[in-house]
């Protein structure tokens, strides 16, 4: 027999899930040779470069040896065949050997010692329609396994966002506050409503020591990674602190309320200035435990939308509340009480568009920034635990305890100003003291 074999076609297969693929290749190894032998690939071979077979070896050998085109079937140990190619030579040594791999393969294993023998390497065309890819592509098509999603998709050379590449959308110069528009209600923004998004997350970005940087702290204190530290700070907004869907909510409710009942927004805001304080409810926007004589950022939050021409439902209704719930506490002989940060951000994010959750993202995506720059801070200046035995124990929320090391009270230069500004800082280099 050994006489008259004067080619040998080795062959590598899984065969599993046998298809017409398969058969394509075996049955072309066949023809190119004189005896063809066919070496199915172990568990822990097909392993060793994807997922794990479905079909066990001995049902895979029994499907290939079932073939009339394939000669002998030999168990494959290993993705790359030179153990088998070895065996086969040094039994037919005066044959050539021919080893065949489908054209997917780059870099086909066992190539070296094929070459070493002076053998043939042979590709046949690879039959993608059957791919393992295509398959499984067809079936979640067919059976609707795919999980929808109106946000984005992406392909190896483009990620869109609602419809619009997002390369695209920086090329064009659309900012980061464009790009939340888009992501949150699948619009861009006119540019009055990317300046008050612009000016509402840059005033809110930081707010010094509160429960979310003080959160982001204590957390961080124990040196766990950074991100731990920063969701630790956003899991303290809630009802008292940071931005939050609840006054939205309550906002939306009365709004839709006036026109059910067909009140104005000004009674709607006394009505529910009287339901809220004569249940004994605090009506949410108003009042800051650490600004006493109000928020420094919240008026003018109101008077930029005005003067961006954003004066939706939200903002009446707000302004409403706020007089008639000043007008109470006069009569009761109680101080003026400001609106919050709570109270004119999520107004004027309602008025742009965002509904109470997503505008709960985006305030707690933009604090954030900050809460990760206080446990940065603490990791670079400060203890472990927070803590050392040659300082007193403080309240970390007291500000007469904090001591503001960082940059003295500077302008802010106009955005004419800006190009030449930021290049001096950068040639002065100060700036550098500060990085984190």
């Amino acid at each position: 027999m050994k006489k008259k074999i004067k080619t040998i076609v080795y062959c590598s297969t899984t065969a599993d899930m046998f298809h017409y693929g398969h058969l394509r290749l075996l049955e072309k190894a066949n023809v190119l040779g004189d005896f063809f032998i066919c070496g199915v690939l172990t568990d822990e071979a097909i392993k060793s470069y994807k997922e794990e077979p479905i079909a066990s070896l001995k049902e895979r050998m029994a499907i290939v040896s079932a073939l009339r085109c394939v000669g002998k079937v030999v168990t494959q140990r290993s993705l790359d065949p030179t153990e088998n190619l070895k065996e086969i030579h040094s039994q037919f040594r005066d044959a050539k050997i021919i080893l065949v791999c489908g054209s997917n393969w780059k870099k086909v294993p066992g190539a070296e010692y094929i070459k070493k023998i002076k053998g043939e390497i042979v590709q046949p065309p690879f039959y993608e329609k059957l791919s393992i890819e295509n398959v499984v592509s067809k079936i979640f098509r067919l059976h609707e396994f795919r999980r929808k999603t109106a946000i984005s998709y992406k392909t190896e050379g483009k990620t869109i966002l609602r419809g619009y590449n997002l390369s695209d959308l920086a090329e064009e110069g659309y900012t980061f506050c464009d790009a939340l528009f888009v992501l949150f209600q699948g619009r861009l923004p006119a540019e009055n409503e990317e300046k008050m998004l612009e000016y509402e997350t840059a005033e809110f970005l930081e707010h010094s020591m509160s429960p979310s940087a003080a959160g982001a702290i204590a957390v961080i204190s124990g040196r766990p990674h950074l991100p731990a530290a920063i969701a630790a700070a956003v899991m303290t907004f809630g009802g008292a602190h940071g931005p939050g869907a609840a006054h939205g909510y309550m906002m939306h409710q009365y709004i839709e309320r006036a026109i059910k009942e067909g009140k104005s927004l000004e009674e709607m805001g006394r009505i529910l200035v009287d339901e809220y304080l004569d249940a004994g409810l605090p009506v949410m926007g108003l009042g800051q435990p650490q600004h006493t004589d109000g928020d420094p950022r919240a008026e003018p939050t109101h008077i930029k939308q005005e003067e961006l021409g954003l004066s939706g439902a939200y903002l009446k209704l707000q302004r409403s509340i706020e007089k008639h719930f000043n007008e109470r506490r006069k009569k009761q002989g109680k101080s003026f009480v400001a609106v919050n940060m709570i109270g004119a951000g999520n107004t004027a994010l309602a008025d742009l568009g965002f509904s109470p959750n997503a505008a709960w993202c985006i305030g707690s995506v933009c604090r954030g920034f900050s809460c990760a720059a206080h446990a940065l801070y603490t990791i670079k200046k400060g203890h472990a635990w927070a803590a050392s035995k040659r300082e007193p124990m403080v309240q970390m929320l007291d500000l007469s305890m904090i001591k503001y090391v960082g940059p003295e009270d500077r302008p802010v230069p106009s955005i004419e100003e800006r190009q030449e500004y930021a290049k001096n800082q950068k040639e002065e280099g100060e700036y550098k003291k500060w990085v984190l």
